[in-house]
């Protein structure tokens, strides 16, 4: 197996084209067909993570205090409701089909991603009645 080698390339439509002089080179002495593992967003993935496993915590938690079955995935769309994060489709019946907002990469932009996490944090601190964060240190960590 051939030694890694980080080049840097850039994004132009749909292709990766070289974003430097040194990784022109090394493209211009490809030959046949190459493997290429796109690496990154490491930090961004750990802090999704994070936030998956408080809403998970913090689900339990709420269940524990008000006696409901909530799972974390109930808590982020309730939370999602709560800040206004959805679009309400009325549908030829006349019920109404809620489609939340997507927090996704592509939807969404990291500093937004960054300030909806606050948000989800301090409103289900509130419902515990303490800082959810702690449940991290609590459980042993992310």
């Amino acid at each position: 197996m051939p030694s890694a080698q980080r080049h840097k390339f850039k994004r132009q439509g749909n292709a990766l084209v070289p974003a430097d002089a040194e990784a022109e080179r090394f493209l211009s002495k490809l030959r046949g067909f190459q493997m290429v593992q796109v690496a990154g967003g490491v930090g961004n993935q750990r802090r999704r993570g994070k936030f998956r496993k408080i809403a998970d915590l913090a689900a339990l938690r709420i269940n524990e205090i008000h006696g409901l079955t909530l799972s974390g995935n109930d808590l982020i769309d309730i939370t999602k409701d709560k800040l206004g994060m959805y679009k309400d489709i009325p549908l030829p019946s006349g019920d109404i089909h809620r489609t939340r907002t997507s927090t996704s990469n592509r939807n969404m932009n990291e500093a937004d991603r960054s300030k909806f996490t606050d948000d989800c944090f301090r409103l289900w601190s509130t419902w515990i009645g303490f800082d959810v964060n702690l449940l991290l240190t609590e459980d042993g960590g992310a």
